[in-house]
């Protein structure tokens, strides 16, 4: 660890406040280390940032991670005019990086530092998706963001955030792009469990060089990813998704009534539900046990369903449910079977349950509340 930061530290200078020119995009980057990935985002995403420094971007990152005597820190940074690491101000002590407070006041150093047309945020760390809502984890203060805290954060901006990339686990569920789809253009995340080095900056920065163009930026982040792990053969599967946030409302306005007609059809025909339900799950991919692929959910209900005039309207609802899906993912980087790019939380297996505290309080499940009333109709 000693040797770790001595190396680091003898490539910074220090500087109390410098507001970098206007640039076609800022790109903020919160790195969430007061965990076990201290010293992984130090190395693998604090420092890779400045071989994707170019004249279309201003790059401002927070560092928050462990010093040598394990106290939680936070570190500003900028990429200066000499493409290196500056550190901005002297290091914050005992910070909360699990607070959405202390979120939203580096989001506000961020974007008084870098002015711009375009802002790209990315946030890294540990997740356990939205079936607790918790993500980017501080294991010191015992905190994490909800999906409130993040949305929250969003609004701070003050303005579209061109480009929201979520660098961790399991946070490609309709119920986060929900959350998010007011205050951003395109959101970018994982379905599955993030590889081990996580987004490949270097190479996703770099890659604004050519175009300034959101879509395109959106496209490049995935296809760069793709490109570090496809070859990978000791990473097997991964997922990443480009989610156009204009589209997700209709996704999750077909969910809600997809679960409309089932809870109707619990009343009416409940062991034909419960078949077709148990018999789709067994083959739909699914992520950590209780996400599933909703594009995939929805295929396989159509095939069980067959000619089942029971289930007319549903396999009708399902039908539009997948049209609206391929429309609102516009890139899909993969090597898992049946990842298409939007899960869904859905403890439908025998002995799960629905659902957490944190589940409960979604924006998600506030806003579209009859996926949660079927689920728990369904496991009663």
């Amino acid at each position: 660890m000693k040797k770790f930061i001595i190396l680091f530290l003898c490539v910074i200078s220090i500087q109390a406040n410098t507001v970098l020119p206007s640039k076609p995009w800022t790109v903020f980057v919160y790195l969430s280390g007061h965990n076990d990935l201290a010293q992984h985002l130090q190395f693998t995403g604090l420092n890779s940032l400045p071989a994707g420094a170019n004249n279309n971007v201003n790059i401002v990152a927070s560092f928050n991670g462990l010093s040598d005597k394990q106290v939680p820190t936070t570190q500003r940074y900028i990429i200066n005019a000499q493409n290196k690491l500056e550190q901005i101000g002297s290091a914050q002590q005992k910070t909360d990086a699990g607070s959405g407070s202390f979120l939203n006041s580096e989001l506000n150093f961020a974007i008084k530092e870098a002015p711009s047309t375009n802002l790209a945020l990315f946030l890294a760390g540990d997740a356990n998706g939205i079936a607790t809502n918790s993500s980017f984890i501080d294991t010191n203060s015992n905190h994490s963001l909800t999906d409130i805290d993040i949305q929250n954060m969003l609004k701070v901006a003050g303005k579209t955030v061109n480009i929201l990339g979520l660098d961790t686990s399991y946070m490609a569920s309709l119920e986060y792009l929900t959350a998010f789809a007011d205050y951003t253009t395109y959101i970018i995340a994982s379905q599955d469990n993030d590889p081990g080095d996580g987004f490949p900056y270097d190479k996703i920065l770099s890659s604004l060089k050519n175009s300034t163009d959101p879509k395109k930026f959106a496209i490049e982040i995935v296809n760069e990813f793709n490109k570090k792990y496809k070859s990978d053969m000791g990473q097997p599967n991964f997922t990443l998704s480009a989610v156009d946030s204009s589209k997700v409302k209709a996704v999750a306005q077909n969910i809600d009534s997809t679960s409309t007609i089932l809870l109707g059809l619990l009343k009416t025909n409940k062991k034909d539900v419960q078949n077709l339900i148990s018999k789709t799950i067994t083959s739909v991919t699914t992520f950590n046990n209780v996400y599933l692929d909703l594009s995939d959910f929805y295929t396989k209900l159509i095939t069980n369903i067959g000619s089942n005039k029971i289930f007319d309207a549903l396999k009708t609802n399902l039908t539009q449910g997948l049209t609206l899906i391929k429309q609102a993912v516009i890139k899909n980087g993969t090597k898992t079977p049946g990842a298409s790019g939007i899960s869904i939380h859905a403890p439908l297996q025998p002995g799960k349950f629905c659902c957490t505290s944190g589940y409960l309080g979604s924006y998600f499940n506030k806003t579209y509340p009859n996926w949660v009333k079927f689920l728990q109709a369904y496991l009663a």
